[in-house]
């Protein structure tokens, strides 16, 4: 049987990195009005260090009770932090919504990056495959 982490490497893991970073930034922008709502994230470099060492065990992907992948499970197993607000506020909340809408986009773009990657690797193992 083909080991699928030897074909797509850490590729199918920074997507899946990608996906939750995606859930934190949402959930951000969600609350930018919340009072006391402490903006979240991934450290997306230390999680793909993590991913890409040897022992990356802690970031597999966890079936919760219900059914359904959400992403790597428990908070504590990948790299999350508080965002420093740029600016004091009344209320405590620290998003900061201009920020929040980058940090979107470039997620976005590093998403589709990665999933271009993946597809075009999957496409070379089809020519192989074929023998074309």
């Amino acid at each position: 049987m083909v080991n699928l982490d030897h074909i797509f490497g850490v590729y199918q893991k920074v997507l899946s990195i990608r996906e939750e970073r995606l859930s934190f930034i949402s959930a951000n922008i969600a609350n930018q009005d919340t009072p006391g709502f402490k903006a979240r994230d991934i450290d997306f470099k230390a999680a793909v260090r993590s991913a890409a060492s040897s022992n990356n065990s802690q970031l597999a992907l966890k079936q919760p009770a219900q059914g359904g992948l959400t992403g790597f499970g428990a908070q504590d197993n990948y790299p999350v932090k508080y965002r420093i607000p740029s600016a004091d506020s009344l209320d405590g909340n620290s998003v900061d919504g201009d920020l929040e809408k980058v940090a979107l986009m470039n997620n976005v773009v590093g998403y589709n990056s990665t999933l271009a990657f993946i597809q075009s690797r999957k496409a070379e193992l089809m020519q192989v495959i074929k023998g074309e």
